[in-house]
């Protein structure tokens, strides 16, 4: 079954203006979001960023098209190197060489790149935008890396009211919406979206931005991502905002089932199992849409189902402490990416579970706790 590196090629010779923007295209553009971009595509106006036919970087332009984002991107890394990349988006290059050869993506502008990694307070955040043309962008929000900040920042949203990257998202959405705001031409619209963390932080910055901005928010995407805490589900902007909101999850999908979802949601037909479909390139494709399917599995309903029932058995708190004990576990055994866990030595294996015994009276207690009561919440609903 074709998926989106067929969809490149088959739709690639035909512009948006012959052929217009649909979700296929959604899901190519949080794609890129996670390529590395540093030194290739400007952070701020005036940024050093295009390189002429010869190699050559004018200092002066903003932005750069897709076509020479990969020149520059293949002269500062080689094609080995890419080969080891132990993630899921190992193929992503491969990808945005096939996006840079074609007519419908090649030209298309990248622009206000973002990439923010702080261990301290535990932040991972990029977004990137796409000028689409006549006056309309995607602008997309990167999903979780492959840092260990980053994973610990996504249980960190279950426990903590914000999170780092979710008030960034803010902040960049509502800069990027009154820059372009005051263009005296027209008003630019904005198609705001994202893969994995990156459809949640699309989701938290529009809901946040709905009331001045609403004008200029043409849809937002939530590509298999968690929804949001009932607090925001409760909310007028949320509300309001529903019907330019849509969902599409695998049909065993984990992460795009997590927190709440009231919106559109659609469930995608992928090529892979388990865990797996939540790789976009798995997601199958036909003509301009996704092959659909009439709901996720009964398995990742039921998973997901006790994994709420686990979480609302526990206090804030005592998420807080849960996983601050695991990443700090992590973190003594040396991890710091997802390429770590097969470089796990011996010796770190076994510092990080002296970590884990070291544990005082009360951690124990809440270790023992939090495990009895997920067994409880996923008996019978797991195999």
């Amino acid at each position: 079954m074709a998926d989106l590196r067929d969809y490149i090629k088959w739709r690639g010779d035909l512009t948006f203006e012959q052929s217009p923007f649909n979700e296929v295209d959604n899901l190519i553009f949080s794609y890129i979001a996670y390529m590395n971009f540093s030194g290739i595509v400007p952070e701020h106006p005036g940024d050093v960023s295009r390189c002429d036919h010869g190699g050559n970087v004018d200092k002066m332009q903003e932005r750069i098209t897709i076509r020479e984002a990969c020149t520059r991107f293949w002269e500062l890394h080689t094609e080995q190197e890419v080969l080891e990349n132990p993630t899921m988006t190992r193929p992503l290059p491969f990808v945005f060489r096939d996006l840079a050869a074609s007519r419908r993506f090649g030209d298309l502008y990248l622009l206000d790149y973002r990439n923010e990694i702080d261990e301290d307070s535990h932040k991972q955040f990029s977004a990137v935008q796409i000028d689409l043309g006549n006056h309309r962008y995607y602008l997309a929000f990167r999903g979780t890396d492959e840092t260990l900040v980053g994973w610990q920042e996504d249980f960190n949203m279950v426990c903590m009211p914000e999170v780092p990257s979710e008030k960034r998202a803010v902040e960049y959405l509502r800069e990027a919406l009154q820059r372009r705001e005051s263009f005296p031409e027209q008003k630019p619209e904005f198609y705001i979206g994202g893969h994995s963390k990156g459809g949640h932080l699309a989701v938290y910055a529009a809901v946040h931005c709905y009331e001045q901005f609403q004008d200029q928010m043409i849809r937002v995407y939530n590509n298999d991502g968690p929804g949001v805490s009932a607090a925001i589900a409760a909310s007028e902007a949320y509300q309001r905002m529903l019907p330019s909101l849509v969902s599409y999850v695998p049909e065993q999908s984990f992460f795009g089932l997590m927190l709440i979802h009231e919106e559109t949601t659609y469930t995608v037909k992928s090529s892979r199992s388990g865990l797996m479909q939540h790789d976009c390139l798995s997601w199958e494709v036909m003509g301009t849409e996704f092959v659909k399917i009439h709901e996720v599995s009964v398995q990742s309903r039921k998973t997901n189902d006790g994994l709420k029932k686990w979480l609302e058995g526990l206090t804030v708190e005592e998420r807080q402490k849960i996983t601050e004990l695991i990443f700090s576990s992590l973190s003594l055994a040396g991890v710091r990416n997802v390429g770590d866990f097969a470089a796990l030595t011996p010796k770190k294996i076994y510092d990080m579970t002296r970590k884990l015994k070291g544990m005082d009276a009360e951690q124990k207690a809440l270790v023992n706790r939090a495990f009895r009561l997920l067994i409880h919440a996923l008996k019978g609903k797991v195999k």
